[in-house]
């Protein structure tokens, strides 16, 4: 899965190569807006614009579709409730009437949900998440949060990864998660043991900073550079939330 991630983050689109900062001021500009539009025209607008700066990635379809597919299964449950719980007036497709509110709530709800997704997905796939933890630190974000933020990235895969070679050594030996009092004690065991060696792995991570002079601030490699691109997406930016707003409010 990091393998895939990481082929997606050396893309070379427009979207790639923008600043972090000016891509997260933008990411906020988009997102807090489109938690709360309740006009399916104004929904509308924001996923095919959405849609169109996702294109310009080009992510490979594979990817695409495993995660529509349980997103799918989501938006599905929608469409298979609110049409018949939700009140209003009805409409007759047959013998069968579902409410007309019911339909259009599930239409904006499900135009939302994908369009919160996409601008999760630009904002995820075009760089690194620990570029955007320093980000937020050259935008005066406390340091104390943002290290926290960069450990907890750093070492969840690794935990996750023996959590799952805890897992296999289970099977290998015979278990099987089920209802009994063996399984919860053995479940319980492995639970402890892993954050006993989370413990320990933090203490040592922590003597190591030290011994190599850490000092409360992790210095950038890499120094962030604002170039025209990034003036030029955060226009584009503003514009399609214009529009948006626009359609919201009229």
């Amino acid at each position: 899965m990091r393998t895939q991630l990481t082929e997606l983050l050396a893309g070379r689109s427009f979207w790639h190569r923008a600043d972090p900062r000016w891509k997260m001021g933008c990411f906020l500009l988009a997102a807090l807006p489109a938690a709360g539009l309740t006009r399916l025209s104004a929904v509308s607008a924001g996923l095919m614009l959405a849609a169109m700066a996702l294109a310009s990635l080009r992510l490979p379809w594979s990817w695409w579709r495993d995660r529509l597919f349980a997103v799918g299964g989501l938006l599905l449950l929608l469409w298979l409730l609110l049409p018949w719980s939700h009140p209003g007036t009805a409409i007759n497709l047959g013998p069968i009437g579902v409410s007309e509110a019911g339909l259009h709530m599930a239409a904006l709800l499900s135009a939302r949900w994908l369009l919160i997704l996409g601008l999760i997905v630009l904002f995820l796939t075009t760089s690194p998440f620990e570029r955007y933890l320093q980000a937020a630190l050259a935008c005066g974000c406390p340091s104390q949060l943002v290290h926290l933020g960069l450990l907890s990235y750093r070492y969840a895969h690794l935990f996750a990864e023996e959590l799952n070679h805890r897992r296999i050594a289970l099977r290998l030996r015979g278990f099987r998660n089920q209802m009994s009092r063996h399984a919860y004690r053995t479940i319980g065991q492995v639970a402890g043991s892993i954050l006993v060696r989370g413990h320990d792995r933090a203490e040592r991570v922590a003597q190591a900073m030290q011994c190599r002079g850490f000092q409360g601030r992790v210095p950038m490699l890499t120094p962030f550079e604002s170039q025209w691109r990034d003036l030029v997406m955060t226009l584009a930016v503003l514009l399609g939330l214009a529009l948006v707003l626009v359609l919201e409010w009229r």
